[in-house]
This record gives C-alpha cells, sequence and structure tokens, in this order.
C-alpha cells in the first residue's frame, strides 16, 4: 500500500468569481473617480473667473469680459487605459485659453492698406485659472476618491 494523502478544496470557483466581480467593482470606481473629479476640476476652474476675492493680489485673476473663455472650459470623455487607469482631460476650447493660464508673447501683423507688412509683439502676463481651479478642487477629488474605493471595495 503506497502512502498518498487526497485532498478536496471546495469553492474555489466562488473565490475565482469574487476576485472577478472585485476587479470590476475596482475598475468601475476608477472610471467613476475620473469622470467626477474631471466634472470638480471644470467646475472649480469655471469659479476662477467670478468674484473669488480670496486670490492674492499677485495671482491676478481672469477678467469675464464675454464669458467665452470660461464657457469653453470642458471635460473629455473618461477613456479606459488600461484595467482600474483611466484618464480624462479638463481645459478650454478655445484658441487663446493656454495664453491667459500661462501668459506670453505673440506677434501681429497688418495684413491690408498702406500699413501692410507692420509687425509688433504683445506680452501678456498669466491669468491663470486652470491650476488654482485644480488646487481648489483637490478636497473634493479626494472624498470622491474615498467614496468610489470604499464603495467598491465594500462590495
Amino acid at each position: 500500500m503506497a502512502d498518498s494523502i487526497r485532498a478536496s478544496v471546495a469553492g474555489v470557483q466562488k473565490f475565482v468569481d469574487s476576485i472577478e466581480a472585485l476587479t470590476e467593482r475596482i475598475d468601475l470606481a476608477a472610471k467613476r473617480i475620473v469622470e467626477q473629479a474631471t466634472i470638480a476640476v471644470a467646475d472649480a476652474a469655471k469659479r476662477q473667473f467670478d468674484g473669488d476675492t480670496s486670490r492674492p493680489p499677485t495671482q491676478p485673476k481672469p477678467t469675464l469680459r464675454t464669458g467665452n473663455l470660461r464657457n469653453s472650459i470642458r471635460r473629455g470623455e473618461a477613456e479606459r487605459v488600461e484595467m482600474g487607469h483611466w484618464k480624462a482631460s479638463v481645459g478650454p476650447t478655445i484658441k487663446y485659453g493656454r495664453r491667459v493660464e500661462l501668459g506670453g508673447t505673440s506677434q501681429h501683423s497688418i495684413a491690408f492698406g498702406r500699413q501692410t507688412g507692420k509687425v509688433w509683439t504683445v506680452t501678456t502676463r498669466p491669468f491663470p485659472y486652470l491650476e488654482p481651479g485644480l488646487q481648489e478642487a483637490l478636497p473634493e477629488i479626494k472624498l470622491i476618491y474615498e467614496r468610489e474605493w470604499k464603495r467598491a471595495l465594500s462590495g
């Protein structure tokens, strides 16, 4: 008679199913975090144009003349990079949005009349709205993150 041990493990499929369900919940939580965080950042960036008097004088806020720049701030759709890793963008769709945020220098020229060919340079200081919007949204993003992960892990 040979020495042998026989064992049977029950519940393996149930374990595998629960791991797969957890993986799906984690992936969905990551997507929801990105979606909600981009909303928080876009909303906070738009508020930078309103009567935000909390900004120090060394950090000038952008003016709200027509509202076009503020209204052009959009969030992109969340894209799945890999399981549990999603990405999306937030930013203006209007051409001069980057110039307002970062400042810079541009050249302009006249292309009609007697002044054709005259070139001048315009330098503008930065009037950030995206970076302050992100900073303002960080506490909310932390809450979103904690809520969604708790929800995903609790099943």
